[in-house]
């Protein structure tokens, strides 16, 4: 799930230096029209694959991170996100509150309680899964 997403982004470029330790994480929230709508249409399909709510545990979890303790493969899925505020009602905004939790320091096992998975172990299946 979150591969998609993550691999949605990779083929595009979004400006700023790109070099997240020294600029600190790139603060991005959905962009305007029609990528906004496609990004939406992304996310509700996302969403109705993450019915335990692991993908929103990881992208919590990884936020609690600092920059400089992300792997490449953690910046990528980050990168999307800006975590700015509470949801705003999108599917794409669940998403980005969850970074807002995260980054708030909230428990993400307790905020995301149907996920009985921590960052790191859905991280290692991801890699798991890409090197088939």
């Amino acid at each position: 799930i979150i591969g998609a997403a993550a691999h949605h982004n990779r083929h595009h470029h979004h400006g700023g230096c790109g070099c997240h330790s020294c600029c600190g994480r790139k603060k991005r929230g959905i962009p305007d029209g029609a990528n906004a709508t496609l990004i939406e249409e992304l996310y509700t399909q996302v969403a109705s694959l993450d019915e335990d709510q692991c993908g929103l545990r990881l992208i919590c979890e990884l936020a609690q991170k600092g920059d400089h303790q992300l792997t490449g493969r953690e910046k990528l899925v980050m990168l999307p996100y800006s975590g700015e505020s509470a949801h705003d009602g999108s599917k794409f905004g669940l998403y980005d509150e969850a970074v807002w939790h995260g980054q708030e320091e909230r428990e993400c096992h307790a905020v995301y309680p149907l996920c009985a998975f921590s960052a790191s172990h859905i991280m290692e299946q991801i890699d798991q899964l890409n090197s088939l």
